[in-house]
């Protein structure tokens, strides 16, 4: 390379042929293209760096807080050189399927699991099905990832052992939420937590009701015949606040992601959350959930109110349920 000196344009000898490009900086988001050399061609490519905002998270970036070994290996992964020959249009959903199969260390590994965000889509007008193109080789996804999703003004963000894609301002609000809380330290509600550690396949691709996914959660946290699985509280009036229903439906498709992770962002597709209290996984709207971890510890409820009773737990029959509205 022939630079003259600082502020004048630098010469770059090539060989013929395509090549990938990678300009960086520090404080300035990384740029990748590629491009194709003739021989004894003079090429002029003018580039720029767009300047990373220091008053907002990144909307491209790896959570600080907590970060557990499968996040670090993630973040790891995500440094790899990975190959992406998408020339023309195509679906966003066709390319991360792809970058989930290259990331693949083995037969028995999913990859780098990504959870594109329903929500997030519908708030920057975009769907799995929206156009990108690129065509590189031996490029970090750390890089390729970035500039595919600015063609479709989406983000990403590596947090709870999960890459997850969805819209700047949706990226910024995941970067400061919690993961799973706990309501007090019993015995019961250790074990709950145990079990919500367990990383459970949660293959809904298409739309699914809320109750059907329950029960599955409560199915596969079995541990055994006698072992009832993961008791699950809704409360009645939780849905009713946030205007939704037992019928009202998800899309999840994750595989190789902790309970406790996958939870958290099919709940908050409903604006739904939950906690773990007195031995129960109590699902309730986002903002009945935040009151009730703001009350004393001796003003929180116990139990559920006569108000409450006969509300859906998975596991129960449709007689059951019957039974305790009468």
């Amino acid at each position: 390379m022939h630079w003259p000196k600082a502020g004048e344009t630098p010469e770059i000898t090539v060989a013929a042929g395509t090549h990938a490009i990678e300009v960086k900086k520090d404080g300035f988001h990384a740029y990748s293209s590629s491009v194709t050399i003739e021989a004894g061609a003079l090429r002029p490519l003018r580039v720029r760096l767009d300047a990373i905002p220091r008053s907002r998270p990144n909307r491209n970036s790896t959570a600080s807080i907590e970060i557990s070994p499968a996040t670090g290996a993630i973040a790891t992964a995500l440094q790899q050189p990975v190959s992406l020959k998408f020339p023309k249009d195509t679906p966003l959903e066709d390319v991360l399927r792809y970058v989930t199969q290259a990331t693949r260390k083995g037969e028995k590994d999913p990859g780098i699991p990504i959870y594109v965000d329903p929500v997030g889509l519908l708030e920057a007008g975009r769907s799995l099905y929206s156009i990108v193109s690129i065509d590189v080789a031996g490029i970090p996804l750390t890089v390729t990832l970035p500039r595919i999703l600015d063609q479709i003004d989406l983000g990403y963000i590596v947090k709870d052992d999960v890459v997850i894609i969805s819209s700047p301002e949706a990226i910024e609000r995941e970067s400061n939420e919690s993961p799973v809380i706990a309501g007090d330290r019993k015995k019961a509600t250790m074990e709950v937590l145990a079990k919500l550690d367990a990383r459970i396949p949660m293959h809904f691709a298409t739309e699914t009701a809320l109750d059907d996914v329950l029960n599955h959660v409560k199915q596969t946290t079995k541990r055994s015949e006698a072992d009832p699985g993961v008791p699950i509280y809704v409360k009645p009036t939780g849905l009713r606040e946030a205007e939704r229903a037992m019928t009202s439906t998800i899309r999840i498709d994750l595989e190789g992601v902790p309970l406790k992770t996958s939870l958290r962002l099919l709940l908050k597709q409903l604006d739904l959350a939950y906690l773990v209290k007195d031995g129960m996984l109590v699902i309730s709207s986002i903002e009945d959930i935040k009151q009730e971890l703001a009350r004393p510890a001796s003003d929180r409820k116990d139990a559920p109110g006569p108000e409450e009773k006969g509300v859906f737990m998975p596991g129960e029959s449709d007689r059951d349920r019957a039974d305790g509205n009468s």
